[in-house]
């Protein structure tokens, strides 16, 4: 995974929330995308705060079809679905098989 698991049990399941209410559509159920969108699990972005911030509320990918989600999500929000992501791809790759 690209980057560190973070929060509490409360914070992912508020983001699996949020996730399913605005990013499954494109970005795949359990975050396993279909390959047509980047998949978040595997994403460098997923790992640093700022970058998230930077696609999901700034809209820095707008070009590439990512609008901003600032209207619909707070930055806590944004937040804790990038937690739930970051749960998602630990769970994917066991410990002792994680290439990074």
């Amino acid at each position: 995974p690209k980057g560190e698991a973070f929060g509490d049990e409360a914070l992912v399941m508020e983001g699996a929330i949020h996730y399913a209410r605005n990013c499954i559509h494109c970005h795949g159920a359990f975050t396993v995308s279909s390959g047509i969108v980047p998949d978040l699990r595997w994403s460098s972005i997923t790992g640093n705060a700022e970058a998230w911030k930077g696609v999901v509320l700034d809209g820095n990918f707008a070009m590439n079809g990512m609008g901003s989600f600032a209207e619909y999500l707070t930055p806590e929000d944004s937040e804790a679905i990038r937690a739930y992501v970051l749960a998602q791809a630990h769970a994917a790759v066991p410990a002792e098989n994680d290439p990074n």
